[in-house]
């Protein structure tokens, strides 16, 4: 055996040593720094420091690198299928997260497996990809993956692998039994129906709203419902749910909950009713709007005019008996007011300002 082809053995498996998980971890796992493939070595893997499992060589005889893979015949590598050339077989190339487990494909067809040969019907993977892997510790059968990377000109490089530790148990490409947290990137705060107006306070509706949370993949994608009281108040539950105390806007806060200080504001707007003029059975208009002074009203005979604050209280109310009223509201201060117009059932509210 060649001197460099010795010292690679030595290399990988001092590597293995320093870097062999715990025995008790579900997942064992070896980063190893990475080698590639030479024309006359070796690369070993030792899946659970109990001596070789895999061995990777060239199968050329000279020329560009062809990748084989000698095993025992308690071990085996995922397959192309059925498809055979020659008696030899190909070795696939997993996505990750690939389950590699009982069903999977293993062949052991001479011991041997082969990565991109000349005779292949389906090309390896160019660029990372992972090869699935069945082995026994004992006569307990464990399945694992070896990361490698192949630029289909020669070029065969192993990055890690690992293996699953409890018998007989799936592994996913690429899982390395560390749990890793994916942080929160953005929320979206929307209420029911696209709504951003909420009516009818005074009856104590709510409204439910919602957090959209980014990116899909959160690890904790639960969020903290609050509200920033404005020019109105309200109040919201832990599952979303807003109500409205007094009219006027507030700001509802989704805030992440998993640390990153990722929020999501919407600004939502508390009225008597649902809206501007909202029962058009009762004929109202109120000019100038905006006043200064000076409100004239018109709407039917012996109707209440009554003008409501922000907070829902009422400010002025007067009772007509002209179609056309003019009313003093002097002592009203600058702002933003409701007028509400009612005769017997019939009711209109519309919105003022006051400069």
């Amino acid at each position: 055996m060649k001197l460099n082809t010795i010292m690679k053995k030595i290399q990988l498996l001092f590597l293995a040593l320093i870097t062999f998980g715990s025995a008790n971890a579900a997942i064992v796992y070896n980063d190893i720094a990475d080698v590639t493939l030479t024309s006359d070595g070796e690369i070993n893997i030792d899946f659970n420091g109990g001596g070789t499992d895999f061995m990777f060589e060239n199968n050329s005889f000279g020329g560009t690198i062809e990748p084989a893979l000698e095993f025992n015949p308690d071990a085996g590598f995922v397959m192309l299928g059925n498809v055979v050339g020659q008696g030899h077989d190909e070795i696939i190339g997993l996505a990750i997260n690939t389950p590699i487990n009982s069903t999977s494909y293993f062949a052991n067809n001479g011991g041997d497996g082969f990565v991109d040969p000349g005779f292949a019907t389906t090309p390896f993977t160019v660029g990372d990809s992972y090869i699935g892997a069945t082995f026994k510790i004992g006569t307990n059968v464990h399945y694992g993956w070896i990361l490698v990377n192949w630029d289909a000109n020669g070029t065969f490089i192993v990055k890690s692998y690992a293996y699953e530790n409890t018998v007989a148990t799936s592994i996913l490409a690429g899982d390395t039994g560390v749990t890793i947290n994916v942080d929160v990137t953005g929320i979206t705060v929307t209420g029911a129906g696209g709504q951003t107006v909420l009516a009818g306070i005074n009856l104590g509706n709510s409204l439910q709203m919602s957090a959209a949370v980014l990116p899909a993949n959160a690890t904790d994608n639960t969020v903290t419902w609050s509200v920033i009281n404005g020019t109105g108040t309200g109040s919201i539950t832990s599952t979303g749910l807003l109500t409205g105390t007094t009219m006027g806007m507030v700001t509802v806060k989704a805030t992440a909950n998993d640390g990153s200080g990722v929020i999501g504001v919407l600004d939502i707007t508390f009225e008597v009713t649902g809206g501007i003029n909202d029962n058009a059975t009762l004929a109202s208009s109120a000019y100038p709007n905006p006043f200064t002074n000076t409100l004239s009203v018109k709407t039917e005979l012996n109707s209440t005019i009554s003008i409501i604050d922000l907070t829902g209280k009422t400010v002025f109310s007067t009772f007509n008996t002209t179609k056309v009223v003019h009313l003093n509201l002097t002592e009203l201060k600058i702002g933003i007011y409701f007028l509400s117009v009612s005769n017997n059932s019939k009711k209109s509210i519309s919105k003022l300002i006051k400069k």
